[in-house]
């Protein structure tokens, strides 16, 4: 849970960047790549008089873009998402940012994502039946909970088993096996696919497995 201090400070320091966060995380960017478009509509929802076209009440692709390139301008922060052409996925600390914003907006202090989500669900997403302008985000969401079948299925393997019993050498085409990808695989590939997983894994607040991740990667990097 966050402390009050923190959501304060969020309520002083929050822009556009900031909602769009929150936007992926609502359209199920802690488990999946969610395209521009869908998160233009659910940060105009969040925010319609931030995310509108300037004559026409409509959601602005472009804000939209602009509030995640503001994110790569700070290039000293550490990174909120990953980004495959137009598409975005949270990382460990854009989860934790989105909450936070959610916190903000809702002046509630929410243990984690999936509180966060039921809120908003039921409340600002909820209205949406009885405002027309708003009803085409409806259309747009998916299932915006990770399923936690991927993670059973890595915390069956074999690799996962010996990390927990402290034994950490694996081959690559072990841990690619894991990874649902091959040996050869592009690095780019490789991040894309722990980057998912992590972001799964910090959504069911699942240390142990974050941890096994984290360590897996470093293992994959002194390997191609």
């Amino acid at each position: 849970m966050f402390k009050t201090t923190a959501i304060v400070a969020m309520k002083r320091e929050m822009n556009n960047r900031h909602i769009a966060l929150l936007a992926l995380l609502l359209q199920g960017g802690a488990s999946k790549f969610v395209d521009l478009e869908d998160i233009a509509v659910m940060a105009y929802t969040l925010a319609p008089t931030r995310f509108r076209w300037n004559k026409y009440d409509y959601p602005s692709l472009e804000i939209t873009r602009l509030a995640f390139k503001h994110w790569k301008e700070l290039k000293t922060e550490e990174s909120r998402f990953t980004s495959r052409r137009y598409t975005y996925l949270l990382t460990e600390r854009g989860i934790s940012d989105a909450v936070l914003t959610a916190c903000a907006l809702a002046d509630k202090a929410f243990i984690g994502a999936g509180e966060a989500i039921d809120y908003f669900e039921s409340t600002v997403l909820g209205k949406e039946a009885v405002d027309e302008k708003r009803a085409v985000a409806s259309e747009a969401r998916t299932t915006v909970r990770p399923s936690q079948s991927e993670l059973r299925r890595i915390k069956s393997h074999k690799l996962y088993k010996l990390w927990l019993r402290g034994e950490s050498s694996a081959e690559l085409w072990e841990i690619a096996d894991l990874l649902n990808c091959l040996p050869d695989s592009t690095p780019r590939l490789w991040e894309e696919r722990f980057a998912q997983l992590n972001a799964m894994a910090v959504f069911w607040q699942d240390k142990d497995l974050s941890r096994f991740l984290s360590d897996l990667r470093t293992s994959v990097l002194e390997k191609v």
